[in-house]
């Protein structure tokens, strides 16, 4: 959730949150997330304020999983996708990776081993990551968000990976999870060709 002390119009939707979505949500100062992203301004230099109400007109102001929430469609599907959430107990992640901007630079080791722990469906299969240089904004280039990787699933460019683009505030759990669900879902017909 992006909000910037003192709008009233971050306080009303902060306030709808708590009261009706009843989960745990992090706040993100807009001012900080400008900073970090030059791409969000058109020349660079335009001022916080009129960032900021720029953000509330163009941009989604309440993110989930790096994804625009729409309040009304999505609560439900929220409240549901949290109650079956699995939780992840791994010793060797932090309890909360920070979804501020930019992600962490993780490393392609970082990221194959934590597939290998949380995702099971992926057992056995021939997982492949390199990064690449992406142009993700006009004029700007970032090796360190998800656009920058290249994901190969036994030898084969996965697709739907490019996706993570959008996901500016995914952790790595949660990508990797993402990349297990994508990856059944596409292999999907395949699988049940094989009788698998």
């Amino acid at each position: 959730f992006f909000s910037k002390p003192g709008c009233q119009i971050c306080v009303s939707l902060k306030k709808k949150l708590i009261e009706n979505l009843k989960v745990p949500f992090a706040e993100r100062n807009i001012e900080h997330v400008m900073a970090l992203h030059d791409g969000w301004r058109e020349d660079g230099g335009v001022a916080a304020r009129a960032g900021h109400e720029a953000i509330h007109q163009k941009v989604p102001l309440m993110m989930i999983d790096g994804r625009p929430f729409d309040y009304v469609k999505g609560l439900l599907e929220i409240k549901t996708r949290l109650a079956e959430g699995e939780e992840a107990t791994m010793p060797d992640l932090p309890a909360q990776d920070d979804p501020d901007l930019p992600l962490p630079d993780f490393t392609e080791d970082e990221f194959i081993s934590t597939v290998q722990k949380l995702c099971p469906k992926l057992d056995g299969i021939c997982i492949t990551c390199s990064r690449k240089r992406q142009k993700t904004f006009p004029g700007n280039y970032d090796e360190t968000t998800l656009s920058g990787f290249e994901v190969k699933i036994n030898g084969r460019l996965f697709n739907p990976l490019w996706s993570f683009r959008f996901w500016a505030k995914g952790t790595l759990r949660e990508i990797a999870r993402e990349l297990e669900r994508q990856y059944m879902k596409e292999s999907e017909p395949r699988r049940k060709d094989a009788g698998l």
